[in-house]
């Protein structure tokens, strides 16, 4: 109990309260300000770490409108689409508790060594489903729903597949309209 109590104090200070106020020194439910303490402070960390993470991979917010022309993708009750900014994806890792909104994932997608996408019931556009992290070259290396389970893994393991053949299908079109327009041989 004093160790909780003592935690509750020093979050509230380094929150900014008024601890000379006897109403934060002495909580009546301290289990309960200790919990709303502990979410205010995590809500701080979080902005403060999209902040950072927003001006650190700015290629992502960059390079958003040319890879959701790519990569976004429905079918199913279910879509697919990019992150749109640094930010986007570090919500994401807190959202279903894993690590994609980590340096690592952040730095692989800012630099174009991977895409990070976000796999969306249609009913729910916002709500965090599953996150996928795609190789330049087509192959989903993972994909994860919260706290890095597979989450309905015979129905997304199905759809992913049909989402990677559409994808290739339309990046083989894109080559050869690529060609055509330079007057190469297609094939």
């Amino acid at each position: 109990c004093v160790r909780l109590y003592l935690d509750y104090l020093t979050m509230k200070e380094n929150l900014g309260f008024d601890m000379e106020n006897t109403i934060y020194q002495f909580p009546r439910d301290l289990r309960d300000a200790h919990a709303k303490a502990v979410a205010e402070k995590n809500s701080n960390d979080l902005a403060d770490k999209i902040a950072i993470a927003e001006r650190k991979y700015k290629n992502i917010c960059k390079r958003f409108e040319k890879a959701k022309k790519i990569y976004t993708y429905e079918a199913e009750g279910l879509f697919i689409r990019p992150a749109k900014n640094a930010g986007e994806i570090v919500k994401e890792g807190r959202a279903l508790h894993h690590c994609v909104g980590g340096e690592n994932y952040l730095t692989a997608h800012n630099e174009g060594k991977d895409i990070i996408l976000f796999l969306r019931m249609k009913q729910e556009p916002d709500k965090p489903y599953v996150t996928v992290e795609l190789a330049p070259n087509g192959q989903i290396r993972q994909w994860y729903g919260k706290c890095d389970r597979k989450t309905n893994a015979k129905v997304n393991d199905k759809w992913l597949k049909e989402y990677i053949k559409t994808l290739n299908k339309a990046a083989v079109s894109r080559e050869m309209n690529a060609q055509r327009k330079k007057g190469e041989k297609v094939g």
